[in-house]
């Protein structure tokens, strides 16, 4: 019987240098993909927001009976889109991610409720985001949405 004796006490430094190289490799490629998809996924959490908000307006302005506005802007933070009163009371505030505004195009600018909870105007509403946009239709005056976004229409 043959006896092999092998002295090796560790791995080369070419071993290591191949198996250091695939990490970085496969970790650069893994970064990539999770902020694409943690970008949409914070541009969706966005869109749940702002959805929340009509309601939480339209439900306000039935609670105080006093109509009330979202206007949208732009400041030193970012664009956002604030619920007020008539009396320039702000009830909330919050911005959007980065990239995802209110689109120059959209035929709505603001949106507003009476006080019995009705829309003071119908039509569109346009987001444009990093990826996309975003197209929200108000039928009727009592706030329900459509919701056209690309690949999918969701209704709400």
């Amino acid at each position: 019987m043959i006896k092999i004796k092998f002295d090796e006490k560790g791995v080369t430094l070419i071993e290591l240098l191949i198996v250091l190289s695939i990490a970085i490799l496969l970790s650069t490629i893994m970064m990539s993909v999770s902020y694409k998809w943690l970008h949409r996924k914070n541009e969706h959490d966005a869109l749940e927001r702002f959805i929340s908000s009509i309601y939480t307006a339209q439900i306000h302005a039935m609670a105080q009976q006093e109509a009330n506005l979202i206007i949208f802007g732009e400041d030193d933070n970012g664009s956002f889109y604030s619920i007020r009163t008539n009396a320039g009371q702000q009830i909330l505030k919050d911005y959007f991610p980065e990239g995802m505004q209110l689109a120059n195009d959209s035929a709505l600018k603001r949106l507003g409720f009476h006080p019995n909870g009705d829309m003071r105007e119908t039509g569109s509403l346009t987001l444009s985001t990093s990826q996309s946009t975003i197209k929200i239709v108000f039928q009727f005056l009592r706030g329900r949405m459509i919701i056209h976004e690309p690949k999918r229409l969701l209704t709400t």
